[in-house]
């Protein structure tokens, strides 16, 4: 957990790894203490996460998703949507608590997208995924294992100015929700948590 005073507020960061059940016990240790919960999700993933009995039926993940998935399943069984954000929604739900969005709508991720990465780095998503599946990561924990991921893929230039959007737009979304003042849980992607510090230090 990384606690960060903004304003009147505290924002308890709780950083997690998609797919292992463990990070849903943490959210689950961790609720009930705070006035505010946020997720680095988009609010179209939120409503996925809430009717994912109905929206799993049929889903393909993307290639670079599943060589993900396989590799972090080393460390265990890899559940969909993941154990985190299935607690948090659940949780915040039937405890009527409202749970913040940080991350940008599908609509404007898809427009920036299109803006940062080319079709030649669209390509090369297939060889990304690809070596993904014989490149030697930093396996000593899941965690090590996200940032090494996350570094992979951010070789690329596109994919790479697209993780720092995502992370200056959560920074931004945080700094809203810390002028409500009292005390939040932001639930974050590990991989996400030290570009998005950084950046709500600099504000």
């Amino acid at each position: 957990m990384i606690s960060l005073k903004a304003g009147d507020a505290v924002i308890d960061i709780l950083p997690v790894v998609r797919g292992l059940p463990e990070y849903g016990k943490a959210v689950r240790d961790a609720f009930g203490k705070y006035d505010i919960y946020a997720a680095s999700l988009s609010p179209e993933e939120i409503e996925g996460v809430r009717n994912r009995t109905e929206l799993m039926d049929g889903y393909e993940p993307g290639e670079l998703e599943a060589v993900f998935a396989k590799r972090l399943s080393e460390f265990g069984e890899i559940s969909v949507p993941a154990p985190a954000w299935c607690e948090l929604v659940d949780l915040c739900d039937s405890n009527s608590k409202t749970l913040s969005a940080l991350d940008m709508p599908d609509r404007e991720y898809t427009e920036l997208y299109c803006q940062s990465v080319s079709s030649m780095e669209f390509v090369r998503e297939h060889r990304l995924a690809k070596k993904g599946m014989k490149k030697k990561f930093d396996m000593s924990s899941p965690e090590s294992f996200a940032v090494d991921w996350d570094r992979h893929v951010n070789a690329v230039r596109g994919f790479r100015e697209l993780s720092g959007l995502r992370e200056r737009y959560i920074s931004l979304r945080l700094s809203d929700i810390s002028k409500k003042g009292g005390r939040a849980l932001a639930v974050i992607d590990h991989e996400r948590v030290a570009g998005i510090v950084r950046l709500m230090g600099d504000e």
